[in-house]
């Protein structure tokens, strides 16, 4: 019922007004707790690939910082 209060763009309304109306636990639905689960969904969706972009990039930046204090360890080893 979250757009029955004006909280949503019009557009979003639309989609969740379908959804709900396409479910068949009212309680679900009326609750809005449908909507939200499925907002969460997209945004999952829409930005795991950036996560993953973002967990790559860090493994790669660990792989590079143990890679480097190992190679400095090897000429302090050699000047020594």
């Amino acid at each position: 019922m979250l757009y029955k209060y004006n909280i949503m763009p019009e557009q979003l309304k639309k989609r969740a007004v379908m959804l709900a109306e396409d479910n068949q636990d009212l309680l679900w639905s009326n609750s809005g707790l449908l909507t939200i689960e499925r907002e969460i969904q997209i945004f999952a969706v829409k930005y795991s690939s950036y996560n993953k972009c973002q967990q790559a990039k860090l493994f790669i930046d660990k792989i590079v910082s143990i890679t480097t204090d190992e190679i400095e360890s090897m000429y302090e080893y050699r000047d020594s």
